[in-house]
């Protein structure tokens, strides 16, 4: 069986209950799943949750606005993620 990593029981996650600290990692995965044991959710992944090039590297990405990115990348290296009330970063 595949991990619990799938936009469905993600957003059911978000929506039924707050993620928590300890939890986060039950529901979020740093890694690419594999794509031998699970392509279609690969190339998912790969095409709506993974940013860029953009900035210096590709001013024509479609979150480029007027020579900066939409979604304020590149961002710094957290080394713990913050939980707000509109989400997690």
């Amino acid at each position: 069986m595949a991990e619990a990593w799938t936009s469905t029981f993600l957003y059911s996650s978000l929506v039924e209950e707050k993620i928590r600290p300890d939890s986060i990692d039950e529901v979020e995965r740093a890694e690419l799943p594999d794509t031998d044991q699970e392509p279609t959710l690969h190339e998912i992944i790969k095409s709506m949750r993974i940013h860029g090039p953009c900035g210096v590297f590709n001013y024509s990405s479609p979150c480029m606005l007027a020579g900066v990115c939409t979604k304020r990348y590149p961002r710094p290296f957290l080394a713990e993620i913050s939980i707000y009330e509109e989400g997690f970063g």
